[in-house]
């Protein structure tokens, strides 16, 4: 399964907690060769930076609410 950003949106660092979650969810959808193919038991998601987890979070929700159980992130740089 892949996740795509489906279009720019407002730039994550200038938003809010709640609407950094919104942005992302607004951004985010399932790559089209996803839709049919059976849907793995867990996942991982690659983030470069993780802030507030906005953009985890809104990606966990897409993969959970297409079926899978367990979404583990992983993250490369963490800002404070």
């Amino acid at each position: 399964m892949r996740l795509l950003r489906t279009r720019n949106g407002r730039a994550q660092k200038t938003l809010a907690h709640d609407d950094r979650l919104v942005n992302a969810l607004a951004r985010l959808t399932l790559a089209t060769g996803a839709k049919g193919r059976p849907v793995p038991a867990s996942a991982v998601l690659v983030d470069d930076v993780f802030t507030t987890g906005a953009t985890a979070s809104a990606a966990t929700n897409i993969l959970r609410s297409s079926g899978v159980r367990a979404v583990y992130v992983l993250t490369f740089a963490m800002e404070y």
